[in-house]
Protein backbone atom coordinates (compact mmCIF):
# COMPACT_ATOMS: atom_id res chain seq x y z
CA UNK A 1 0.00 0.00 0.00
CA UNK A 2 1.46 3.38 -1.01
CA UNK A 3 0.74 6.24 1.42
CA UNK A 4 -1.57 8.85 -0.04
CA UNK A 5 0.42 11.73 1.50
CA UNK A 6 3.85 10.45 2.59
CA UNK A 7 5.27 11.87 5.83
CA UNK A 8 8.32 14.08 5.43
CA UNK A 9 10.22 12.03 8.02
CA UNK A 10 9.54 9.36 10.56
CA UNK A 11 10.38 5.84 11.58
CA UNK A 12 9.04 3.04 9.44
CA UNK A 13 8.22 -0.30 11.05
CA UNK A 14 6.48 -3.58 10.29
CA UNK A 15 4.08 -4.45 13.06
CA UNK A 16 3.52 -8.08 14.08
CA UNK A 17 0.32 -6.85 15.73
CA UNK A 18 -1.49 -3.91 14.11
CA UNK A 19 -1.22 -1.54 17.07
CA UNK A 20 1.18 0.94 18.67
CA UNK A 21 1.11 2.47 22.12
CA UNK A 22 1.84 6.06 23.17
CA UNK A 23 3.11 6.06 26.76
CA UNK A 24 5.91 6.70 29.24
CA UNK A 25 7.86 3.42 29.16
CA UNK A 26 9.32 4.20 32.57
CA UNK A 27 5.89 4.41 34.21
CA UNK A 28 5.48 1.22 36.31
CA UNK A 29 1.78 2.03 36.78
CA UNK A 30 0.98 2.42 33.06
CA UNK A 31 -2.27 0.73 32.15
CA UNK A 32 -2.80 -0.51 28.59
CA UNK A 33 -6.40 0.25 27.52
CA UNK A 34 -8.92 -2.40 26.58
CA UNK A 35 -9.41 -2.18 22.83
CA UNK A 36 -12.58 -0.41 21.80
CA UNK A 37 -14.09 0.01 18.34
CA UNK A 38 -12.36 2.77 16.42
CA UNK A 39 -8.82 3.90 15.81
CA UNK A 40 -7.79 4.72 19.39
CA UNK A 41 -8.43 3.55 22.94
CA UNK A 42 -6.98 5.31 25.97
CA UNK A 43 -6.35 5.29 29.68
CA UNK A 44 -4.76 8.17 31.58
CA UNK A 45 -1.33 6.56 31.06
CA UNK A 46 -1.49 5.00 27.57
CA UNK A 47 -3.11 5.53 24.19
CA UNK A 48 -3.37 2.59 21.79
CA UNK A 49 -3.57 3.33 18.08
CA UNK A 50 -4.66 0.73 15.55
CA UNK A 51 -2.40 0.46 12.53
CA UNK A 52 -1.89 -1.38 9.29
CA UNK A 53 -1.14 -5.09 9.78
CA UNK A 54 2.30 -6.45 8.83
CA UNK A 55 1.13 -8.44 5.76
CA UNK A 56 -0.37 -5.25 4.32
CA UNK A 57 2.78 -3.13 4.53
CA UNK A 58 4.87 -0.76 6.60
CA UNK A 59 3.68 1.82 9.11
CA UNK A 60 5.42 5.18 9.42
CA UNK A 61 5.25 6.89 12.80
CA UNK A 62 6.44 10.33 13.79
CA UNK A 63 6.70 11.89 17.25
CA UNK A 64 7.12 15.65 17.19
CA UNK A 65 6.47 18.95 18.89
CA UNK A 66 2.95 20.04 18.00
CA UNK A 67 2.77 21.96 14.74
CA UNK A 68 0.22 24.72 14.43
CA UNK A 69 -1.72 22.64 11.94
CA UNK A 70 -1.86 19.00 10.88
CA UNK A 71 -0.13 17.82 7.75
CA UNK A 72 -2.31 17.55 4.66
CA UNK A 73 -4.14 14.24 4.40
CA UNK A 74 -4.12 13.46 8.14
CA UNK A 75 -7.13 13.34 10.44
CA UNK A 76 -6.93 13.95 14.18
CA UNK A 77 -8.22 10.90 16.08
CA UNK A 78 -7.16 11.79 19.63
CA UNK A 79 -6.46 14.86 21.72
CA UNK A 80 -5.82 14.47 25.43
CA UNK A 81 -3.28 13.95 28.18
CA UNK A 82 -0.98 11.04 28.98
CA UNK A 83 0.74 10.58 32.36
CA UNK A 84 4.51 10.92 31.91
CA UNK A 85 6.04 10.59 35.39
CA UNK A 86 9.61 10.23 34.04
CA UNK A 87 9.19 13.19 31.68
CA UNK A 88 9.51 11.06 28.52
CA UNK A 89 6.92 9.98 25.99
CA UNK A 90 7.42 7.07 23.59
CA UNK A 91 5.73 5.24 20.77
CA UNK A 92 6.18 1.49 21.23
CA UNK A 93 5.04 -1.69 19.52
CA UNK A 94 3.10 -4.48 21.20
CA UNK A 95 6.47 -6.25 21.60
CA UNK A 96 7.67 -3.24 23.65
CA UNK A 97 10.01 -2.08 20.87
CA UNK A 98 10.60 1.66 21.14
CA UNK A 99 9.92 3.26 17.76
CA UNK A 100 10.35 6.90 18.83
CA UNK A 101 10.64 8.88 22.05
CA UNK A 102 10.90 12.47 23.18
CA UNK A 103 11.77 14.39 26.34
CA UNK A 104 8.64 16.23 27.49
CA UNK A 105 9.78 17.47 30.92
CA UNK A 106 6.34 17.14 32.48
CA UNK A 107 4.46 14.59 34.57
CA UNK A 108 1.38 14.94 32.34
CA UNK A 109 1.65 15.59 28.62
CA UNK A 110 -0.96 16.85 26.18
CA UNK A 111 -0.84 15.04 22.84
CA UNK A 112 -2.61 15.10 19.50
CA UNK A 113 -2.66 11.96 17.38
CA UNK A 114 -3.43 12.04 13.66
CA UNK A 115 -3.58 9.28 11.06
CA UNK A 116 -3.91 9.02 7.30
CA UNK A 117 -6.81 6.53 7.39
CA UNK A 118 -9.02 5.81 10.40
CA UNK A 119 -9.58 2.14 9.58
CA UNK A 120 -6.02 0.87 8.83
CA UNK A 121 -3.56 3.76 9.12
CA UNK A 122 -0.10 3.40 7.67
CA UNK A 123 0.92 6.88 8.86
CA UNK A 124 0.63 7.92 12.50
CA UNK A 125 1.74 11.29 13.88
CA UNK A 126 1.88 11.96 17.62
CA UNK A 127 2.30 15.65 18.36
CA UNK A 128 3.30 16.82 21.82
CA UNK A 129 1.46 20.01 22.72
CA UNK A 130 3.38 22.62 24.69
CA UNK A 131 6.52 20.55 25.34
CA UNK A 132 9.78 22.44 25.98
Amino acid sequence: MVPRHPLRSGNTVRLAHPIVFVMDLGNPDALIPDLQPGTVSATSSCVSVRALADPDGDVTVRLERAPSQLAEGLTEVFRGAVETPTGRLAIVTSENQRVADIEVGARRTEVRIAVDAPDHPCQIVVAVVGAP
